[in-house]
């Protein structure tokens, strides 16, 4: 079946050619007529005169074609704003009611998710089975083997996912919710927008921010401060200062829950531990008194976590604390011993392959790190105005 572009690529293609099919047929049918009755003769004049009108009938077939090519594209534009305004409103299974107890900020009963309803099976299940009660002010933490669902699970929290049974509910109503997705995301926009995402601009709460989030240094390389433009996609900033970044986003909106989808997992473990004793640790971080889910294979973390949810082909197979799975849990045990980095190695810094820094606990006021000159990538286009000057010539 043929698309628009190969329709388009056919008539075009035709219209081109239908002079030279019409010019043909008039000629030799002019040969036969000419040669029966005799007082037709094919000259000069007459030969003139067909290939002007034989021109003006390829114009016409050449408008016709076109239009009728925009009229399959308005068709197939039709078909699909009908089928996308037709489609049934995705339901929003997160419920925010009075049954859990007020301990639990997230209940999961019986969960069982997929991304597509419409093709859900036995076979496409993503996670099945999901039972998981959150406290308030917890810090858990998400862990399994590569595939194993961590994110999804995120995911299906967020009501992003299609909940084919059981329950979703969320204690409080108008709970705020921020969400630090593995691969980060950037505005085109200056360093500090990016963090303050429309929000008020709170001086020590910011500093604290960049302190905590480990960019103190960063504000020093930037040519601007903070007020450096960042290009789309991030594309003058590394892998871990875009992280970084979309991690200071959030916890200046300052949320109620927070879901994190392994934000470490682009930084040096160097800074990886500043993070996590800036930002996530329930004593000393910037987020104690905040609910905190992270999902990570940076598995020096789970000691300092309250609760470990181990996870396993969609499901969820052990939930404890870092002792008692260590001690009760073979799955949790095999799981340390094969992607536990020894404390040697966690403490190495490779500067020489990454854009990373060095964290430097030092006291100096981010305000005096911001430049007065706007470093921009894209400058206003400069219109020169009045008479060419003499040293042109």
């Amino acid at each position: 079946m043929f698309g628009s572009y190969q329709l388009q690529n056919v008539y075009s293609i035709m219209a081109l050619c239908a002079k030279y099919w019409i010019l043909l047929v008039i000629l030799i049918g002019y040969r036969f007529i000419g040669n029966t009755s005799g007082n037709l003769q094919l000259n000069a004049s007459k030969l003139f005169v067909s290939l002007a009108l034989t021109q003006f009938l390829n114009n016409i077939f050449f408008t016709f074609s076109i239009g009728k090519t925009s009229l399959i594209k308005l068709r197939l534009a039709i078909d699909r704003l009908n089928n996308f305004l037709n489609l049934s409103n995705k339901c929003n299974y997160l419920t925010s009611d009075d049954v859990i107890d007020n301990q639990y900020v997230i209940s999961v009963e019986n969960g069982s998710f997929t991304w597509d309803e419409l093709k859900s099976n036995t076979n496409e299940i993503i996670l099945n089975n999901i039972n998981l009660n959150i406290s308030d002010k917890q810090f858990v933490a998400i862990v399994g083997n590569v595939g194993a669902g961590k994110s999804s699970l995120l995911s299906a929290l967020l009501g992003d996912m299609e909940l084919l049974s059981g329950k979703v509910s969320i204690n409080g109503k108008g709970i705020k919710i921020a969400y630090v997705s593995q691969q980060s995301w950037i505005q085109n926009a200056t360093l500090r927008d990016n963090i303050l995402f429309g929000k008020s601009f709170d001086t020590e709460f910011y500093e604290q921010v960049i302190h905590s989030c480990a960019l103190r240094q960063d504000l020093k390389q930037l040519p601007a401060g903070d007020q450096t433009e960042i290009g789309e996609k991030g594309i003058n900033l590394s892998g871990g200062q875009k992280q970084r970044i979309s991690l200071a986003r959030a916890v200046y909106s300052n949320a109620d829950l927070y879901l994190l989808d392994d934000p470490l997992s682009a930084v040096d473990s160097h800074v990886s531990k500043h993070i996590m004793c800036e930002v996530f640790d329930s004593k000393t971080g910037l987020l104690k008194n905040k609910t905190r889910i992270l999902a990570t294979n940076q598995l020096f973390v789970l000691p300092n976590v309250d609760n470990i949810v181990v996870v396993n082909n969609g499901t969820i197979t052990a939930i404890g604390s870092y002792d008692y799975l260590m001690n009760e849990n073979k799955e949790f045990s095999d799981l340390l011993n094969k992607y536990i980095i020894s404390d040697k190695e966690s403490d190495k810094i490779n500067d020489s392959n990454n854009n990373d820094i060095t964290i430097r606990n030092d006291n100096q006021n981010i305000t005096e790190l911001i430049k007065i000159k706007n470093r921009r990538l894209i400058d206003d286009e400069y219109i020169e105005s009045g008479n060419v000057t003499k040293t042109v010539y």
